[in-house]
Order: structure tokens, then C-alpha cells, then sequence
């Protein structure tokens, strides 16, 4: 039977949680510690395992099932970034057109022109290719994997510098 306000008054009100003997109420019937399991994992009885000075907390994922080093929400760290990745918004769009000026819809042009390969290497990626670009004018040149864009950086967008290292790994090969 449910109380009245004048009776709820009268009766010391306890945490909700089994097992919590805590009389401090902060919201939803829970008390301080309680209300923050709950606001930070949606459960208010939800346990972190936090590893141990001897080694990691080994337990079975609530994704996979596996038995394995938990990170956190009881999830493996492959299942928890999945979980992660799948929720969160991707940036990528805001990022293009702020470095870039590009939008999507001129990025995913590019990349069918490219044929879904870098420009320089004409290797396929599974991943996104990079947007390759000249420092001082800002202008798009293609799109390129990791490597050909690090290759470009690493010789300070400079022709010149390509030709001569062209030149040396020909010369390379042909001592040996």
C-alpha cells in the first residue's frame, strides 16, 4: 500500500540497490554512489572491474561471450569499440570541409575517379585514402593511401627532391 506525503516523511528513507544499507538519498531512490553508477552506465548496480596491481580482470564479454581482459560496460576492448564506433556520430564530413573545402558528395567523386586506388601507387584501400593537398595554396591534388602521403611529406611537397631519389634508388639497384 503507498504511502502518504505525510507518512514518507516519518520513515528513513534507504538506497533501493540490494545489499546497500546507505541512507542518503539523492534521486530515483538511490543513494549517492548508486545514482552515479546509474547516470554514468544506465545500471545502478553495474560493477567496474578495475584491474588489479597482480594483472587485468578476466571475465566473460556480454558481447561475445569470450573470456577475456574487460575494459568497460562488461565488454571486451574489440566489442566496446564497435560498440563505441557504431554510436558515435562520424566527423569525417565537418573535417573535410573545414581543412579541405570538400564535401562528401566531392570526396566519394574523387575517389571513383581514382578508381577506389591511391593516385600514386594505384593500390586499392579498404580504408580512406588521404587527402592530398599543397600546403601553401590549399589546393586538393587527390586522394592517396598512407604511404604516398607520408612519402610527399617526408620530401616537403618538393619535386625536385622525388626526381633525386628516383634517381638514387635507380642508381641503387643497378650497383648491386
Amino acid at each position: 500500500m503507498p504511502l502518504l506525503e505525510t507518512e514518507k516523511s516519518n520513515v528513513a528513507a534507504k538506497c533501493t540497490v540490494n545489499d546497500c544499507v546507505e541512507n542518503n538519498i539523492l534521486a530515483r531512490d538511490l543513494c549517492n554512489a548508486h545514482y552515479k553508477k546509474w547516470w554514468r552506465y544506465g545500471d545502478a548496480s553495474f560493477i567496474y572491474a578495475r584491474p588489479t596491481k597482480k594483472g587485468k580482470v578476466t571475465t566473460n564479454c556480454k558481447s561475445c561471450s569470450e573470456l577475456k581482459t574487460i575494459e568497460a560496460l562488461d565488454l571486451c576492448k574489440s566489442c566496446y569499440l564497435k560498440q563505441w564506433e557504431a554510436k558515435r556520430p562520424s566527423r569525417r564530413p565537418q573535417r573535410l570541409m573545414r581543412e579541405y573545402g570538400l564535401t562528401m558528395e566531392q570526396y566519394e567523386t574523387m575517389l571513383s575517379m581514382q578508381e577506389n586506388a591511391c593516385a600514386i601507387c594505384k593500390e586499392k584501400s579498404t580504408k580512406n585514402l588521404h587527402v592530398d593537398h599543397d600546403h601553401e595554396t590549399g589546393k586538393v591534388r587527390g586522394l592517396l593511401c598512407y604511404r604516398c602521403n607520408s612519402a610527399i611529406g617526408y620530401l616537403a611537397d618538393n619535386p625536385a627532391r622525388a626526381r633525386d631519389l628516383a634517381e638514387y634508388l635507380e642508381k641503387a639497384y643497378a650497383i648491386i
